[in-house]
């Protein structure tokens, strides 16, 4: 054994400990391999089932980066009933866009783009701000179906103007996901299926909208050692915004293949990893569904993933050709094995 893997396997043993909580999972990739992984704990505490590499956990808005990649691969290669209309595939996309958003100006220069929606840089408020404003409690149904669409008619106006700021919204991902299936003839499930999980080996990854009824058997938890942990209660639906479910062999499987189209100038993932700006030229630190941030002095990207019970983080350093993903099955912060 290396130095190296002797090393990292050090730091893995310690994270169950400063992490505490139910359960929860941890690999590094380095240089396209798997360097080391940690499984700790329990998927579903009362019934004390174990938490394993297998056990899929919805990874919330890690989902968004792997949209992007679904989108860019539609760009490329469009579908049969995107080549029967005879149009731009972009082209397309902004077309439905407007659609979708019909109460707001949509295209040229001041009205909202596809490309504001996966920068966040559209000025449209989140949804789920909106709802509790509207009288939503955080526990209520949320249904992709009928509520969804009643948000999106409510929005008429914009909290800035596009393409001059960033605001998360997960408005934005989710409007993105409505135009994805409606242009290519195909739900969402089957392109990320199709463009994504096929591809990159990620062997049980599907999409799951409903959070009430996550891939048994893993249960998140809310609370602390203090009081306890009890499970959480969430009955939101969504779908480009959030909704993948996937097992630690699944993601590791991704990272081995985002690493893989480093090196590939014309990948899907060199386009979707690519530095963004806004209009007037200033880079921005957020596009195609990855942040961008320092780790220890090194240019890192990545995306965290949130809901009640659940915190995760993949955190890639493109540089070093390094990867970490941690998910959680409880609600302490995921980042403390990048602090190691």
């Amino acid at each position: 054994m290396t130095t190296e893997i002797m090393n990292i396997n050090d730091i893995l043993a310690a994270v169950p400990h400063l992490s505490t909580g139910p359960g929860g999972v941890v690999a590094v990739v380095k240089d396209g391999a798997l360097l080391g992984q940690r499984v700790w704990g329990y998927a579903d505490l009362d019934n004390r089932i174990p938490m394993t590499s297998k056990t899929q956990f919805p990874i919330c808005s890690i989902s968004k980066q792997m949209v992007c990649l679904a989108m860019e691969s539609l760009l490329r290669d469009p579908t049969p009933l995107m080549l029967e209309r005879n149009g731009d595939p972009a082209k397309q996309f902004e077309d439905e866009l407007q659609k979708l958003l019909p109460n707001l100006k949509c295209g040229g220069a001041d009205g909202v783009t596809v490309p504001d929606l996966y920068n966040m840089q559209s000025g449209i408020r989140d949804y789920w701000a909106l709802t509790t404003l509207w009288g939503a409690r955080p526990d209520d149904k949320f249904s992709l179906l009928r509520d969804a669409p009643q948000a999106l008619d409510r929005i008429k106006s914009y909290h800035f103007a596009p393409g001059t700021e960033y605001s998360y919204s997960n408005v934005n991902f989710h409007v993105l996901g409505r135009i994805l299936e409606n242009v290519s003839g195909l739900s969402l499930a089957q392109l990320l299926t199709q463009r994504l999980f096929i591809p990159a080996g990620m062997k049980t990854a599907s999409l799951c909208a409903n959070t009430n009824g996550l891939p048994l058997p893993i249960v998140g938890y809310e609370g602390n050692d203090k009081v306890g942990y009890f499970a959480a209660t969430n009955r939101i639906e969504w779908g480009g915004d959030a909704g993948i479910a996937a097992s630690l062999e699944d993601m590791i499987a991704y990272e081995i293949y985002l690493d893989q189209s480093l090196t590939d100038g014309g990948s899907l993932y060199a386009q979707t990893s690519k530095e963004q700006k806004f209009r007037d030229g200033t880079p921005a630190g957020y596009g195609y569904g990855l942040k961008r941030f320092k780790v220890a002095g090194q240019s890192g990207i990545g995306h965290g993933g949130a809901l009640r019970g659940f915190r995760h983080l993949r955190v890639q350093i493109p540089s070093k050709r390094l990867s970490v993903v941690v998910m959680h099955n409880f609600e302490t912060s995921p980042a403390v094995p990048l602090e190691l």
